[in-house]
């Protein structure tokens, strides 16, 4: 009976022994950690502070964006556009001429055109040599006199849209008649080509449009005979 009563005691002793040593292990353990958790916790806090600040900057500042387009009915896949308006005013360039003191084109086109009065506000450089192209021209036709909605690129020809005149591409119906498969004009020209289809499909007829379907004072320039080509109107060396 001793023997298991001492047994007994020796086990309930170790028994506290082995709490009293976990629980010491667990506040020394935590006691060590408490600086580098302030630590963690603080870095943390700097972060989501830091984030907070970042979003806060992009939500009040607004980032100009440079997008292109026209109002063209059809443009090919590889045509580069030009918008036809721009919100920034003309500003000169960072790269400018030490000899001449006079903003010069990145692409080596030389000193930029002066813009003619009534065009609109343009902002050199351009995005792109392409860009840099399509406006060149667009001014020289403009202060040539012709009323140039905006241009576009493709297969490295310039086609300006001018209200009056559209660019096509023919195809044959299996009747060998030719009807356009593709074409680029000004917006007006092409919401009246659609009224043209939409009263043809309203008469049950094809709504392809031909030759015969487009208005007499609407000039038609096949595709390959449109084009300009940038660098010989505007008398530049092809980089």
């Amino acid at each position: 009976m001793l023997r298991a009563i001492l047994t007994d005691k020796w086990f309930i002793g170790a028994c506290v022994v082995l709490i009293v040593f976990v629980f010491g292990c667990y506040f020394w353990y935590q006691h060590e950690l408490a600086p580098y958790r302030k630590s963690a916790d603080e870095s943390a806090e700097r972060h989501r502070q830091w984030e907070a600040a970042q979003k806060e900057a992009d939500t009040s500042t607004e980032t100009p964006k440079m997008v292109e387009s026209v109002n063209n009915e059809i443009v090919d896949s590889n045509a580069i556009s030009e918008k036809i308006e721009e919100k920034n005013p003309q500003t000169a360039g960072v790269f400018v001429n030490k000899d001449e003191e006079v903003p010069v084109s990145p692409f080596g086109f030389g000193p930029y055109p002066e813009i003619p009065e009534g065009f609109g506000h343009v902002t050199w450089p351009r995005r792109s040599r392409d860009s840099e192209l399509m406006k060149r021209v667009r001014i020289k036709l403009f202060s040539q006199g012709i009323d140039v909605r905006g241009t576009t690129m493709e297969y490295g020809k310039i086609y300006p849209t001018i209200k009056g005149i559209i660019y096509v591409r023919w195809d044959t119906d299996d009747d060998g008649e030719r009807y356009i498969c593709e074409l680029l004009c000004t917006s007006e020209d092409s919401d009246r080509l659609d009224a043209i289809r939409e009263a043809k499909f309203n008469r049950g007829e094809d709504d392809s449009l031909t030759e015969a379907d487009i208005p007499s004072d609407i000039k038609i320039v096949r595709y390959e005979e449109g084009g300009i080509d940038p660098y010989e109107f505007l008398g530049l060396t092809s980089q």
